[in-house]
């Protein structure tokens, strides 16, 4: 085959270099439907299906994964925030010091006051003591400061001290249990537990501002970030809390993250900030609501809520483009400055720096599950067909090359191996013991296949022809010299190399004759990292392109699509047809295995059947036969080839075979039953095809294999 040039483009790299904005991300948020106006001030969840919101007037809402429906609260005082140690324990805090609870059977009042001064956050629970603490407007009575709540379950107390006088907040609780509160001149505190003096129940954090601090989230005590008024960003990595650039001066009102490279923050007139470990960046929102709060079941799904019932999710997925003309999805990157890849099936290469020669892989469609494999002309054509990594030159290796993949089998490695099978073998060559391979899942590569390390995929794919008794075997291209419809082919599962049916199914790894260095960039032109779009590829066919990971410059169009051919007509209802009843002769003495009845040509015919069947159909093979020695099983075998597309013609020998076992190749044992092995007489022998349709009825009783007999 004459190789195609490849698709990649010479440029310059400057050429590429497009700028984009280093203070606004492109916008990937999108407005969802509340059903209320009201202003929202927390949210919380626990997954992407169990998220609540509160607000003003008792505003209480969940979302079940698909939409926010209303809740009766009991109340219409404005809720500040809420928390949940599960969805079965869920608090909202508020106006009156309230305190709301959920236990699953709805909203009930645990705790109020007389006076309107509110709790502005609520969390918990403190490793140290299992409080959940609510915090709030600072009251003052007899010269006690009051502006914390502590408690479980339906109990809560106030806290009184008299070491500051600020209001609190908001408020945080590690994942290891410490509990950090925030609040109005710049404070930042520790949360020690209840000190009956009232002078330790908190421990002050020294920091850089007296602006206030509204919130405040970290993934320990040495990874904490903070956020308040004029676009107040406050970090603390290790001992000290510093300022970070802010790349706003709108009121901070919330910060919430997953990582310290991923942290987000949300306030005034629909200010949303992005932290990637480097610096914060703007994110354009569509509202300029002031937004309120902000939580995320995962980096890639992040909801927040603000006034006038704003809830504006991330749209951490989205449908995205696959090389084989298909949709998938992918996710938003933790960064939020591009797309992860696609969910379909992208090739690498491997190169064998022995033969020169360049591999796809892993292996065709190694993603899908129940693969069914390519007949032999497919597989040719499939590589034919390919066009990945920026090249369109792929074609189907010939058995000397696909030889070159065997590792851990002497007999069948490249070039020494003994088995005798190369380009152009006569078929009795697959004969050979040498071809035969070694034990299943020996060799050193991935599943113990016979091939490289470095190498990908699997070569354990069952064979749906064999109800799953062997592997798919892998396509190579030439067929045996002296029977065209036999095609070369190596079971890496077993590093065995032998013949297989053009028509029977197999699997596909192409090729490439020179050093294969994919392709990254081929068009020129600012794009979203990792994202993707259709275009039609150099095989004319539907593919996708990705955008490279600087968003510079699109890679090449990949097309991995691929139509099977029709399978060949089946003729097999106009052949002719035996009507088998089997029996055998004694009590079986477990259930066995597998009965298979085929048809094998009679010339050459030694009374063990070494190679495939060239008359019957899959029906023929059944495991898990029904039969015993008071209950025959009967069978129709057609007269026509294993793959239903030729009436058989001429002199063909009946071969039956029940086996206790599930092995493959299935060759009889001691204990197993057959029948045709021994006899070579023209009572073993049929003539076939000969006149009109025929259908011959036969009633056979099997022979136990004893003492060698069937070896």
């Amino acid at each position: 085959m004459a190789l195609k040039k490849p698709l990649h483009h010479m440029f310059i790299a400057a050429a590429c270099m497009v700028l984009l904005s280093d203070h606004v991300h492109a916008a990937q948020w999108e407005l969802m439907d509340s059903g209320t106006r009201r202003d929202l001030h927390g949210i919380t969840g626990f997954d992407i299906g169990t998220i609540y919101a509160v607000g003003a007037t008792g505003t209480i809402l969940r979302y079940d994964g698909s939409a926010w429906s209303p809740q009766d609260s009991g109340t219409t005082w404005t809720l500040y925030d809420i928390h949940g140690t599960g969805p079965d324990n869920v608090y909202a805090a508020g106006d009156y010091r309230g305190i709301f609870r959920n236990t699953g059977t709805g909203w009930s009042c645990v705790r109020k006051t007389q006076t309107k001064s509110p709790l502005y956050a609520f969390g918990g629970p403190r490793a140290s003591s299992g409080e959940l603490i609510g915090v709030g407007r600072t009251t003052t009575t007899h010269g006690v400061r009051y502006n914390t709540v502590t408690g479980s379950g339906a109990t809560f107390t106030s806290r009184g001290q008299l070491l500051f006088s600020n209001t609190l907040l908001g408020l945080f609780t590690t994942p290891g249990g410490d509990v950090i509160v925030t609040g109005t001149g710049g404070l930042i505190a520790q949360y020690q537990g209840y000190d009956p003096a009232m002078l330790d129940m908190y421990a002050v954090h020294a920091t850089p501002t007296l602006r206030r601090i509204n919130d405040v989230w970290g993934t320990d005590m040495d990874n904490l970030f903070a956020v308040g008024s004029g676009g107040t960003i406050l970090r603390r990595a290790g001992s000290g809390w510093v300022s970070m650039q802010s790349t706003t001066k709108a009121d901070l009102n919330a910060v919430w993250g997953t990582a310290p490279d991923n942290v987000y923050a949300v306030g005034a007139k629909g200010t949303v900030l992005h932290y990637d470990g480097r610096s914060w960046n703007r994110i354009e929102v569509p509202t300029r609501q002031n937004l309120n709060d902000i939580w995320g079941a995962s980096a890639h799904e992040v909801f927040a809520v603000g006034n006038r019932g704003v809830i504006i999710r991330s749209v951490g997925r989205q449908q995205c483009y696959c090389p084989d003309g298909t949709t998938a999805v992918q996710m938003r990157n933790a960064g939020d400055t591009g797309w992860d890849a696609c969910s379909c099936a992208y090739y690498s290469v491997w190169c064998d720096n022995a033969t020169g020669t360049c591999w796809q892989d892993p292996q065709k469609d190694y993603l899908t599950p129940d693969y069914p494999g390519v007949v032999s002309y497919d597989a040719q054509r499939y590589c034919d067909e390919l066009v990945a990594l920026g090249y369109d030159d792929w074609r189907l290796p010939d058995i000397v090359e696909l030889r070159s993949l065997v590792r851990g089998n002497t007999e069948t490695e490249y070039p020494d191996g003994s088995c005798p099978l190369w380009d152009g073998s006569p078929f009795e060559d697959a004969q050979d013991s040498a071809c035969l391979g070694a034990g299943d899942g020996g060799g050193p590569g991935i599943e113990g296949c016979y091939w490289p390390e470095a190498l990908g995929g699997s070569c354990h794919r069952p064979d749906p022809a064999t109800h799953g008794a062997h592997a798919l075997e892998y396509w190579a291209a030439g067929a045996a010299s002296n029977r065209p419809e036999w095609i070369a082919c190596v079971l890496f599962d077993s590093g065995a190399v032998t013949y297989n049916h053009i028509n029977s199914l197999g699997e596909v790894r192409c090729i490439r004759d020179t050093a294969t260095i994919p392709v990254s960039c081929d068009e020129p032109a600012a794009c979203e990292p990792g994202a993707t779009r259709r275009c039609t590829a150099s095989n004319g066919k539907t593919g996708a392109q990705v955008c490279a990971a600087a968003g510079a410059c699109w890679g090449p169009c990949e097309s991995t699509s691929f139509d099977p051919s029709p399978p060949p007509e089946d003729v097999c209802d106009q052949c002719d047809q035996m009507i088998l009843t089997i029996r055998v002769p004694e009590e079986l003495p477990a259930p066995p295995a597998q009965l298979m009845a085929f048809w094998y040509s009679s010339e050459g015919w030694d009374g063990n059947p070494m190679g495939p069947p060239d008359g019957g159909t899959d029906e023929n093979i059944v495991l898990d036969p029904d039969i015993s020695f008071e209950k025959p099983y009967t069978m129709t075998l057609p007269a026509c080839t294993y793959y239903r597309e030729h009436c058989l013609s001429g002199d063909y020998q009946l071969f039956i075979a029940l086996l206790v076992n599930d092995s493959f190749p299935p060759l009889p044992q001691d204990g197993d039953y057959v029948w045709g092995l021994y006899d070579l007489s023209d009572e073993g022998r049929f003539t076939l095809g000969d006149g009109p349709q025929q259908t011959i009825y036969l009633d056979v009783t099997l022979q136990k294999c004893v003492a060698g007999s069937c070896n």
